[in-house]
């Protein structure tokens, strides 16, 4: 070979040399800048680089990150499904895959992000690498159950609408069917609220409502819940109920809050409810126990104000209730006897 041909092919190895450098340097400069979190991962799952976006997500410097495992840094629920996911690509099952999942930054604060991953082949084919892309949804995740609470709550009380109580009533059902209680609900309805509005206003009559949303939640037992399911009609749902008796004995406390004067707008305001007490099985539809719940109340509401109907309908597992129970003494003491008897508290 000649001086000037080889001089050639060095002058020409030397620059495709220079275009490979420019080539992977610019590649590097893309990822680096790129405004979504970009990461070359190895296919035991370990960074093996990471660029700015991304370690700005993460809230870890590149060194931090440099070899860790991407479970490390992930919400362990999410993590066994991006694993199983990752072996399927490996395995060519897939040819890539996408998800939303959660990850931990290095303050412990948790983040949304919406991952990519595409497997990068070496020359003969072979699974060598995974390039993954992760977009930061974590304000469209916060977005997104507020949205989904605002649609569970009633927006003049805070407390939960009818679809809430519907959704909490299931949920209650559930962990019914497991420690083999029921579900007690106790329909509220409030008297005499209505020329509470005529008089003082709607301005009044809201804070009002507030005002006993509180109360009937300060009253509760820890994991029972409250519902505002019409204009001045509220729902309890009371969880792990062995029967009857335990139902009342909330109502008792309820009862008890309601009854205290409220200072609303300026005003004192005395108000009292009828209650309809049922107990629920756990098949049982959640609307048909409302409904059963409502029947109770409308029942007391029809004997007189401030009354209390109790349609006594245990749950499958509940054993019949005792003799001196369906006599009208109640097990939960002599006061809960005592308003049996004298009719404040009626059974049907």
């Amino acid at each position: 070979m000649m001086k000037s041909e080889r001089a050639r092919l060095v002058a020409r190895i030397a620059e495709l040399e220079q275009d490979l450098r420019t080539a992977k340097r610019l590649a590097w400069l893309t990822m680096e800048h790129a405004p979504i979190g970009i990461a070359l991962v190895s296919l035991d799952g370990r960074f093996l680089r990471v660029n700015r976006a991304l370690s700005d997500f993460l809230g870890r410097t590149p060194a931090e990150l440099d070899r860790r495992s991407v479970h490390e840094v992930s919400d362990p629920d999410d993590a066994l499904h991006h694993a199983d996911l990752l072996s399927r690509t490996i395995d060519r099952q897939l040819s890539g895959y996408r998800l939303e999942m959660r990850f931990r930054r290095g303050d412990g604060c948790a983040v949304w992000g919406d991952v990519a991953v595409a497997l990068i082949p070496d020359d003969a084919g072979g699974p060598l690498h995974c390039i993954v892309e992760i977009v930061d949804v974590t304000q469209r995740k916060v977005d997104e159950e507020g949205l989904r609470r605002q649609a569970l709550l009633d927006p003049l009380t805070g407390v939960a609408n009818r679809a809430g109580l519907e959704r909490t009533i299931e949920h209650a059902q559930q962990v019914a069917a497991v420690t083999g209680t029921g579900v007690g609900l106790i329909f509220v309805d409030l008297d005499r609220f209505k020329p509470v509005n005529d008089r003082f206003g709607h301005a009044v009559g809201d804070e009002v409502l507030r005002t006993v949303a509180c109360r009937l939640q300060a009253a509760l037992r820890p994991g029972d819940a409250v519902a505002r399911v019409g204009g001045d009609e509220f729902v309890i749902v009371c969880g792990r109920i062995s029967g009857a008796a335990t139902t009342t004995a909330v109502l008792c406390r309820l009862r008890d809050a309601l009854r205290r004067p409220m200072i609303c707008g300026g005003h004192c305001i005395e108000i009292d409810a009828s209650f309809g007490i049922h107990v629920m099985d756990w098949e049982e539809a959640a609307s048909a126990g409302i409904t059963r719940a409502d029947e109770a109340m409308y029942a007391a509401k029809r004997k007189s104000a401030n009354k209390i109907v109790d349609l006594r309908t245990p749950h499958r597992a509940a054993a019949p209730l005792p003799a001196s129970d369906r006599s009208g003494v109640s097990p939960v003491g002599p006061a809960m006897g005592s308003a049996i008897r004298s009719g404040a508290i009626e059974t049907a």
